[in-house]
């Protein structure tokens, strides 16, 4: 089967520490591969690749999460896969 790649973008009042360490272990208990990382303007973007049906649940679960604050933005970008594993991207 054919690995995908989802970009999620994530703006509000929606993190802190403990928010990154739930997306990765999210991402990889579902044998997800990708990168979550913050943006300039306080927002975040999160890649990951794998099957389809791990990334919906994925990107579910990322919605509806306790770990953030408020949500005042939020968007799924479907792509095709690029093959990298894992990663936090955090200073």
């Amino acid at each position: 089967m054919q690995k995908q790649r989802l970009e999620i973008g994530i703006a509000g009042r929606i993190f802190n520490r403990n928010s990154f360490s739930w997306l990765e272990q999210l991402a990889l208990g579902l044998n997800l591969e990708g990168a979550v990382f913050s943006r300039p303007d306080g927002s975040i973007r999160v890649t990951a690749e794998g099957q389809t049906v791990a990334l919906e649940l994925f990107a579910s679960k990322v919605k509806k999460a306790e770990v953030f604050t408020r949500i005042e933005n939020f968007f799924i970008r479907w792509e095709p896969a690029a093959g990298q594993n894992f990663r936090v991207l955090v200073d």
